[in-house]
């Protein structure tokens, strides 16, 4: 069966908890400019880390996101080469998703196995729609400013149900996500997951060609995952 376990969006991670009313920006403020900063962008191409960690073990993979309005994306998480799985950490599949206008095709490469849908008339596409989603079940506030390297980061908190709490950092000046961390218990240890920008680009060139997907050879396909074809909105 080929499973994806990365999905939803990014600012769907604090929804749809309340949302606290303290001192200005809000948190709500700060949800909305960040997911407006990245959904308004014609293009966008971003260089993410995404690690995991329990005690001394951990686990690194990297995610490179492009995409290009109104309906093109291309995401990608892999490992380093050679790094080992281990038995304290769930293992995250490599995959991809490539969106081309007309279909979005979802490989598991770890898997070997693919699958494809439709896209709806007016498909919904923003460069953060597959960033690893965490929902909130306490009221999402606002922590206190802090500066970094001459910048002013803010940070929204919110508790999340397994009794864990995840945290957002982003730039105060454009609204740029710097950090999502999770930090979830498990007996008498946690673990903590937390996915960094390395590199991102707006605005840049971004070809047609660059979002295109061929199954290689081999790929076996399958059905599609219930809810996959919904990620994108309302058929029509």
């Amino acid at each position: 069966m080929c499973k994806f376990i990365i999905s939803g969006g990014a600012l769907a991670l604090f929804l749809p908890a309340a949302v606290t009313q303290q001192a200005a920006p809000q948190a709500k403020d700060v949800l909305q400019r960040t997911l407006a900063a990245y959904s308004s962008a014609k293009t966008y191409h971003g260089t993410w880390s995404f690690v995991t960690s329990r005690g001394d073990a951990s686990q690194t993979m990297s995610i490179e996101i492009k995409s290009k309005a109104p309906n093109k994306l291309w995401f990608r998480v892999s490992a380093p080469p050679g790094q080992k799985t281990t038995p304290d950490l769930t293992t995250i599949p490599e995959m991809m998703v490539v969106v081309d206008g007309k279909t979005a095709w979802f490989y598991n490469v770890s898997d070997n196995a693919y699958f494809r849908v439709a896209l709806p008339e007016k498909a919904q596409i923003s460069p953060l729609m597959f960033i690893p989603q965490i929902k909130a079940s306490t009221a999402v506030r606002r922590e206190p400013d802090r500066k970094v390297e001459g910048k002013t980061i803010l940070t929204v908190q919110a508790g999340t149900a397994d009794g864990g709490k995840t945290r957002m950092e982003v730039d105060g000046a454009d609204y740029h996500i710097v950090r999502i961390v999770k930090e979830e218990p498990l007996g008498a240890s946690k673990i903590t997951s937390t996915i960094s920008v390395q590199k991102e680009t707006f605005g840049s060139d971004a070809p047609d060609s660059e979002f295109s997907f061929k199954p290689p050879r081999g790929v076996k396909e399958v059905p599609p995952s219930l809810g996959a074809a919904a990620l994108f909105g309302s058929p029509g």
